[in-house]
C-alpha cells in the first residue's frame, strides 16, 4: 500500500432505528473516530409508528461531526450508508418530506395484506420480492396510504427509504440500492429491478421510486450544502451502501457461500450466505443479494433474544438492571446444562419455526421451588440457543452446508453465553468483538467502491479491516445437550399449540 493509500480516510455510517452511529476508519483498518446521535420514534396511534426523516439528518450531521473531531477532514476520501430497511417517507418534488416517515415498526397496514395474497399468491410474492407478505413493509404501507391518505399518496413526488433519503440529502440524487430495496416488497429480486406489476397494483409509476444502484457504486460527489453541514470537502464521494445487516456481515466478513453471521441483540438475526439465490419453501428466511458481488443472503430472525435475558433480569432483580451482566454470568456459570430440568421457551411474539405462529407467547415449563435466579438465566440462554438451533437447522435443510459460524453482539462479548451456544449448537463458533460492525461494514464499501480503490476488492478489505475472531469449539462432554434439544422440540410443538385465538389466550 502506497503512503497516500495509508492517508486516506473512510466514513461508515448507520442510521438505525433509534440513532445514527458513524465511524471513521484508515485505508490500514484503524479506528480513528465514532459518534453517535439517538433519536425518538413516535406512536400517536394504535399501531403507528413514525419518525421525522429531519431527525435521521441531523443525527447524521452529528455523528459524522462527532467522530470526525481531532481528524484530518481532508483525508476522508469517501463515506457510504447502511441503514435500517422498511421505513416509508414520501417527499414533494422538491425533495423535502411532506409527512412523518412510516416506521417499520408501524403495523396500521396489516389489513392490506390478504389483498396482495389474493392478487399475487403468497408464494408468487415471495419467490418475486425474496420477502413473505407482511404488514409492515412499503408495498402494504403504499395501498394502506392510498386507501387511507390519498391526499398525501397523490401529492408525493416519490417515495424513499431511509437510506434513499439520506443518499438524497448527501448528492441531490434520488438512489436506492437493490439490497435494502428488496425489504420494500416492491422489486423483482432476481430481476434486480422494480417490479412493474407490483407498482401497478399499488399505484405508482416507476418514476416515483428511487433509482436502484448495486451496492459499491459510486452515487456522486456530496452538494455543498451538504459539504458544509458535515465538515468535509465536496470531492467526497458518496458510494451506495445496504441495509443494515448486510452491512453487519460485511463488518465481519460474512461474505462466502457456507458462512452464517449470528447477530445478537435485542432480536437474533441470521443470515447465511449462498452463492446463488434459494427461495425458502417454509418462507421463513427472506433472500436477496449480498452488499457484496456474486453472493446472496438469507435473512431470518429469532423475534427474541437479547431482550430474553433483560426480561430476566427485571423479573428475577425486582427491577431492570439490579443483576448486571457479570453477575448474571457468575451465576450461570454455577448452574449444570439442562438448568436442573427448567426449560424457557422465548416466544413472547410468536415464533417462525418450525411453523409459523404470530400467536405463541413465551412460556417456561418445569419450574420449582428449588430454582432460583441462576437456573432461570441458564433456562433463558439455553431456551434461545435452542431456538437458535432450531432456525440453522430450517437454514440448512433448504441452503449450503454450515461452514462457519461467526457471532456479533451482546452474546458474542459474553464467555458463558458463547459456549451454550456451541455447545447447543455442536459447532465449532467464531466470536467477533465489533461495537459497530455495520459501520465497519458500510465504511468497507466506501473503500471498495470509491474511484481511488482504496481495497482492490471484498477480500482485500476483509483481510486488512475485519479483526481476528475468537474460536469457541464444543466441549467434550456437550453431548448431554442433544437429548435436551431433543426433548425442548417436542416441548415447544406443545406450548406453541396452547395459545390458539387472536389473543393468544391458553386453551
Amino acid at each position: 500500500m502506497s503512503e497516500t493509500d495509508s492517508e486516506t480516510l473512510l466514513l461508515g455510517i448507520d442510521v438505525g432505528t433509534t440513532g445514527t452511529k458513524a465511524m471513521l476508519i484508515s485505508s490500514d483498518g484503524h479506528v480513528l473516530g465514532e459518534g453517535y446521535c439517538g433519536y425518538s420514534l413516535s406512536r400517536p396511534a394504535a399501531l403507528v409508528v413514525e419518525q421525522d426523516a429531519d431527525e435521521w439528518w441531523q443525527a447524521v450531521v452529528q455523528s459524522v461531526r462527532m467522530c470526525l473531531s481531532g481528524n484530518d477532514n481532508g483525508r476522508v476520501r469517501a463515506l457510504s450508508i447502511s441503514a435500517q430497511g422498511g421505513s416509508l417517507l414520501a417527499i414533494d418534488s422538491d425533495d423535502v418530506p411532506i409527512a412523518p416517515a412510516r416506521s417499520w415498526l408501524d403495523r396500521r397496514a396489516t389489513a392490506q395484506v390478504d389483498r396482495i395474497v389474493e392478487r399475487f399468491g403468497a408464494t408468487e410474492f415471495f419467490q418475486r420480492t425474496g420477502w413473505r407478505v407482511f404488514g409492515a413493509y412499503n408495498c402494504v404501507q403504499l395501498l394502506d396510504m392510498r386507501e387511507n391518505e390519498p391526499e398525501l399518496f397523490t401529492r408525493a413526488s416519490a417515495f424513499l427509504g431511509t437510506a434513499d433519503f439520506i443518499n438524497l440529502r448527501l448528492t441531490g440524487r434520488r438512489c436506492a440500492d437493490m439490497n435494502a430495496a428488496g425489504i420494500t416488497q416492491l422489486t423483482n429480486v432476481l430481476a434486480g429491478s422494480w417490479d412493474s406489476e407490483i407498482l401497478a397494483f399499488v399505484g405508482i409509476e416507476e418514476a416515483r421510486m428511487p433509482q436502484l444502484l448495486r451496492p459499491g457504486s459510486i452515487l456522486g460527489t456530496l452538494t455543498a450544502d451538504a459539504a458544509a453541514a458535515l465538515g468535509l470537502g465536496a470531492d467526497v464521494e458518496v458510494i451506495a451502501g445496504g441495509h443494515d445487516q448486510y452491512c453487519a456481515a460485511l463488518g465481519a466478513g460474512v461474505v462466502e457461500s457456507g458462512d452464517v453471521l449470528v447477530s445478537t441483540g435485542t432480536a437474533w438475526v441470521v443470515l447465511g450466505i449462498t452463492a446463488t439465490p434459494i427461495p425458502d419453501p417454509a418462507q421463513n428466511f427472506g433472500f436477496g443479494p449480498h452488499v457484496t458481488p456474486d453472493v446472496w443472503g438469507e435473512f431470518g430472525s429469532l423475534r427474541n433474544g437479547g431482550n430474553c435475558l433483560d426480561w430476566a433480569r427485571t423479573v428475577c432483580s425486582g427491577r431492570a438492571g439490579l443483576d448486571d451482566y457479570a453477575d448474571v454470568e457468575q451465576l450461570v456459570a454455577e448452574v449444570a446444562p439442562g438448568s436442573q430440568g427448567l426449560r424457557f421457551f422465548p416466544h413472547f411474539d410468536g415464533t417462525s419455526v418450525p411453523t409459523w405462529n404470530d400467536q405463541a407467547k413465551g412460556t417456561m415449563v418445569g419450574l420449582e421451588l428449588r430454582h432460583g435466579a441462576g437456573e432461570i438465566y441458564r433456562a433463558v440462554m439455553e431456551g434461545v440457543c435452542f431456538e437458535l438451533r432450531r432456525l440453522l437447522e430450517a437454514y440448512e435443510s433448504f441452503g449450503p452446508t454450515i461452514s462457519r459460524i461467526r457471532l456479533l453482539g451482546g452474546a458474542a462479548n459474553s464467555a458463558v453465553w458463547t459456549r451454550i451456544i456451541a455447545d447447543v449448537l455442536g459447532r465449532p463458533v467464531e466470536a467477533l468483538n465489533i461495537a459497530h460492525s455495520a459501520c465497519l461494514g458500510a465504511a468497507m464499501l466506501a473503500g471498495v467502491g470509491s474511484s481511488a480503490r482504496v481495497w482492490t476488492d471484498i477480500e482485500h478489505a476483509c483481510a486488512t479491516v475485519v479483526p481476528a475472531a475468537r474460536l469457541v469449539t464444543p466441549a467434550a462432554d456437550c453431548d448431554s445437550y442433544e437429548s435436551m434439544f431433543t426433548d425442548y422440540c417436542r416441548l415447544a410443538d406443545t406450548v406453541i399449540h396452547l395459545y390458539d385465538d387472536a389473543r393468544g389466550s391458553v386453551r
